[in-house]
C-alpha cells in the first residue's frame, strides 16, 4: 500500500539514526496503514527501553494503537500512568481527550482539550489546536471550531506543515 514504502524507510534508519524517533515514524505510518497490532507488538518489546517508556509521543502513538485495536481502556490506562509523571503535557492530554471522545465521555473530552490548550506553547500546539477544532466541530459547535482553526492560520507561517490543513 501507499504507506509500505514509509514504512521500510524508517525501519532501516531506526537501525542507523535515532532509534525512538524512526520507530515513532514508523508506527505512524503502521496505525494509518491500519497495522496497529504491529504497534503494539514492537511496543512490548520496547517499553523497558526508557529512551521509548519516556517519550510523550510514543505513547500517545501507543495509545492511539490500542485505540484502534478496540483496546481503548488499555489505551488510557497508558496515558493516565504517564500523565501522573507530566499531568499538564499537551500531547498526552490531546490524545486522552480524542480517546475519552471514542468513548462518547466528551464532557471528559473536553476537559482534556481545555487544560491541554492551557498548557505553556509547545511543538505540539499546531496538533493540538487541530485536534481541538476538529473536535469542536463533530460537536456542532462551529463557532468555537472556526476559532481554533483561526488561531491555527495565524500560528501556521511559524508552523509550514500545518497549512496543509487551511
Amino acid at each position: 500500500g501507499q504507506f509500505s514504502d514509509a514504512i521500510l524507510t524508517a525501519e532501516k534508519l531506526e537501525i542507523l539514526d535515532n532509534p525512538v524517533d524512526w520507530w515513532k515514524r514508523k508506527s505512524e505510518a503502521q496505525i494509518l496503514a491500519d497495522k496497529s497490532q504491529e504497534v503494539l507488538n514492537s511496543w512490548e518489546a520496547k517499553k523497558s527501553d526508557s529512551q521509548f517508556s519516556a517519550d510523550v509521543d510514543a505513547i500517545a502513538i501507543v495509545a492511539g494503537a490500542y485505540s484502534k485495536r478496540h483496546r481503548t481502556d488499555d489505551g488510557l490506562g497508558l496515558l493516565n500512568d504517564a500523565l501522573t509523571r507530566d499531568p499538564s503535557n499537551p500531547a498526552l492530554l490531546t490524545q486522552r481527550g480524542l480517546l475519552l471522545e471514542g468513548l462518547g465521555k466528551i464532557s471528559e473530552a473536553r476537559n482534556d482539550f481545555d487544560n491541554a490548550e492551557k498548557s505553556p506553547a509547545s511543538e505540539y500546539r499546531g496538533q493540538m489546536i487541530l485536534d481541538f477544532g476538529q473536535f469542536l466541530f463533530r460537536r456542532h459547535e462551529w463557532k468555537e471550531a472556526a476559532e481554533r482553526f483561526k488561531t491555527l492560520g495565524g500560528e501556521s507561517v511559524h508552523n509550514p506543515l500545518f497549512t496543509n490543513y487551511l
